[in-house]
């Protein structure tokens, strides 16, 4: 039985078979533990505190609106109006040019 070179050098066929089975499956374990570490879950109470914060925004952004885009009495009283920021700033302009 004797070894010539050409057998030396080719390792038998399950040691690459079992190599490129472990190699598959370090891979696989690599994309599963990135996957679950990096992605942060997302549950259902998540997606009801999201659409909750959404309709909050929408409203705030509402009032915000409102309150730019409008005229209010704000205290009747002390005659304290709301007025648009566009009328606002005219009127601003208009006493300041009385003014000169």
């Amino acid at each position: 039985m004797s070894n010539s070179p050409s057998d030396l050098d080719t390792p038998p066929f399950e040691d690459v078979l079992f190599s490129f089975v472990c190699g598959v499956m370090l891979i696989l374990v690599f994309c599963f533990i990135a996957k679950f570490s990096f992605v942060p879950a997302q549950s259902k109470g998540e997606s009801v505190i999201d659409t909750e914060r959404q309709l909050l925004l929408a409203e705030v952004k509402e009032e915000a609106y409102l309150n730019m885009h409008t005229y209010a009495l704000v205290n009747k009283d002390k005659k304290i109006y709301q007025v648009p920021v566009q009328r606002a700033m005219e009127l601003v302009v208009e006493q300041y040019q009385n003014k000169k």
